[in-house]
């Protein structure tokens, strides 16, 4: 059994990654993990929580994460086993699930061409349907993270950390336009405005 999960380990794209962060970083272990979506601005914006933490990242797109023994459930696992992992941030994005057609701007394209050159009225109802759209898409996107936070949180490994004072859990979402994040609370459910109490963000 042993030898078999060594073997799933080794084969683990993920794992191989954070294995090599701690080589070329020269530790033995890491105290935070950072699970986020995969984008340059929101990394920079990450950074700061490595001069606190001896941190190991995942950044991969949110649309790639799957938890129903997907190897990076298996490498958020092997983390908090081996990594001695006690603190997980996940960091979800604004466009973190922009596959989604109906989270696309695709939809309002035709009505752009035909109404942006007309008059102020049709102007201001194709600017009203852009900004209608917007919104849904956020929503779409907060609820699609919730989502994926409350699956990473039904994970055994997770819960058994959580269980016995061992991880602490951090959900941030990231409001692209604004350059700013939100606070996550899985137990409420709701989504309220980071600020900062330091520069760690």
């Amino acid at each position: 059994m042993i030898s078999n999960v060594k073997e799933q380990a080794s084969k683990n794209a993920y794992i191989q990654k954070l294995r090599e962060s701690l080589i070329a970083r020269e530790l033995d272990s890491a105290d935070c993990l950072i699970l986020a979506h995969q984008d340059d601005v929101l990394a920079k914006r990450l950074a700061p929580i490595s001069k606190y933490h001896r941190t190991l990242a995942i950044h991969e797109s949110q649309a790639e994460w799957h938890f129903d023994e997907s190897e990076l459930a298996a490498a958020i696992g092997w983390a908090l086993r081996e990594g001695g992992i006690r603190s997980l941030y996940i960091c979800g994005h604004t466009f973190g699930f922009s596959k989604n057609p109906l989270l696309s701007d695709d939809r309002f394209s035709e009505y752009s061409d035909l109404e942006k050159n007309k008059d102020e009225i049709a102007d201001r109802l194709w600017m009203l349907g852009r900004l209608m759209g917007n919104q849904k898409r956020l929503q779409n996107a907060k609820n699609h993270f919730a989502d994926q936070v409350h699956q990473i949180l039904e994970l055994p490994v997770v819960q058994r950390a959580i269980q016995r004072g061992n991880l602490k859990i951090h959900a941030l979402f990231f409001l692209a336009q604004a350059g700013t994040f939100m606070s996550f609370d899985p137990n409420s459910g709701e989504f309220s405005p980071l600020i900062p109490s330091d520069d760690r963000l």
